[in-house]
């Protein structure tokens, strides 16, 4: 299906965008919208602009990670139907329609459409802005990886205007195909989430019964472990570990920690924002099999044997591991396995949202299974011979939803620049991949 259509372009006169169609004016924030400032009612919920663009009362999605001022002091009323700009996270994509009314903070701005303008296209423009670049080279920088984009840098920012007959045409393809984009990506990210659980399922089952069959199981005594192998010698963590508090190391690599990938270098990942001190006199040393926990998440699965020499957050418990009855891998995958982080989680308190407190003398006295050297060697094999035809699995999923991805993008951009003429469409029966050439 053909859906293009041919169109007079001129130049845009914008930073960002070079040609939109001749018909389009540019036209500034401030005659747009009009910067809103409610009060707050009793009976108004919190509102959250999340990075989707989805602008929601906060309980609609969750209510973990984030901090809630007591006095609420300077909070503002929203109105749904009005584009909602988080002040420091709009370069990230904070930027929405509210479908609610409620409150938020005063970092948002509150903008109200004046006439003949759809809130919803220029949701999706200013989304496009933000994901171009342009919108936090001309925001202040208050602080890394963060902006400040108020209502006067948005009420001077010239924005694309179609009529307002075509930005509701535009606001209504997108809306189905991104829909229809959105769902797709859902149902491979679901498969994700099964093929990790199934990969942890394969681990706890493979550290807990071994890869023997036909063995006489016993009661290990503790509901979570149930039963294990009676040929097993069943022992004490405290019984290998030995606390090291090793500092001084400023020169070596900094390392950090994942509860998906363990401990690795802290530069190769781009996600990995933990800010450190400029002062890394006080970070512990971490030599190779070494185990690194951090206590305060350890329910989530954030401990590891290190395969990487580095220093790590002085908060982590270092120790060294000291016997000739257990493969370090082995113990890597049975302190990770599904069983005992849910017994971290019994062995934590609460000490705030998000984080729990594990005391290292109740882990240290938690049991420690041990199969003969060989088996634990055969365990490790076959973890890690599943685990990969799983993790290629996964990977291939990973990249086709990256570039469905990249697809929605470019879709995004083309039609809100008008590089895309959707105005006399008809699409149906139209499949994802079949609508841009």
């Amino acid at each position: 299906m053909n859906y293009t259509k041919e169109r007079k372009m001129k130049e845009s006169g914008s930073k960002w965008v070079k040609y939109i169609p001749s018909h389009w004016k540019v036209v500034k924030g401030k005659y747009l919208f009009k910067l809103m400032n409610h009060s707050v009612r009793e009976q108004d919920d919190i509102v959250t602009a999340f990075r989707d663009g989805q602008v929601t009362l906060r309980k609609n999605r969750r209510t973990d990670g984030f901090t809630n001022s007591i006095k609420e002091s300077g909070y503002q009323g929203v109105r749904k139907g009005e584009l909602v700009i988080h002040a420091m996270d709009a370069f990230a994509g904070a930027i929405g329609v509210s479908d609610s009314d409620g409150k938020c903070t005063p970092v948002y701005s509150i903008c109200r459409p004046k006439y003949n303008v759809n809130p919803y296209y220029f949701s999706y423009l200013l989304r496009e802005v933000a994901r171009s670049g342009y919108l936090i080279s001309i925001a202040r920088g208050i602080r890394k990886r963060s902006t400040d984009f108020r209502f006067n840098e948005f009420a001077n920012l010239r924005l694309l205007c179609p009529p307002i007959e075509e930005q509701n045409i535009i606001v209504s393809f997108l809306d189905e195909k991104v829909s229809k984009i959105e769902s797709y990506i859902n149902i491979k990210e679901k498969q994700i989430k099964l093929l990790e659980e199934l990969k942890k399922t394969n681990i706890n089952s493979l550290v807990l019964k071994g890869v023997y069959k036909n063995r006489e199981f016993i009661d290990s005594g503790m509901d979570w472990l149930g039963k294990i192998p009676k040929d097993w010698e069943v022992s004490k963590l405290k019984a290998i570990l030995k606390v090291k508090h090793v500092k001084n190391c400023p020169d070596k690599n900094l390392l950090s920690i994942y509860r998906e990938y363990g401990v690795i270098p802290k530069d190769s990942r781009n996600d990995n924002h933990n800010v450190e001190s400029d002062d890394l006199s006080s970070y512990k040393y971490v030599e190779k099999g070494n185990l690194v926990i951090n206590k305060m998440k350890a329910w989530q699965g954030s401990l590891a044997i290190s395969e990487y020499e580095g220093i790590i957050s002085p908060a982590y418990i270092i120790c060294n591991v000291s016997s000739d009855k257990v493969y370090n891998k082995y113990l890597h995958y049975l302190l990770r396995s599904k069983a005992y982080i849910r017994a971290y989680k019994r062995l934590s308190y609460g000490v705030r949202t998000g984080q729990w407190d594990m005391r290292f003398h109740d882990f240290k006295n938690l049991p420690l299974l041990l199969p003969e050297i060989k088996e634990q060697k055969e365990i490790v094999n076959k973890i890690e011979g599943v685990s990969a035809s799983i993790n290629n699995l996964i990977e291939s999923y990973q990249v086709e939803i990256e570039s469905i991805k990249e697809y929605k993008n470019t879709l995004i951009s083309k039609v809100v620049t008008g590089n895309l003429n959707v105005s006399e469409l008809n699409s149906k029966g139209s499949d994802i991949h079949g609508f841009l050439q």
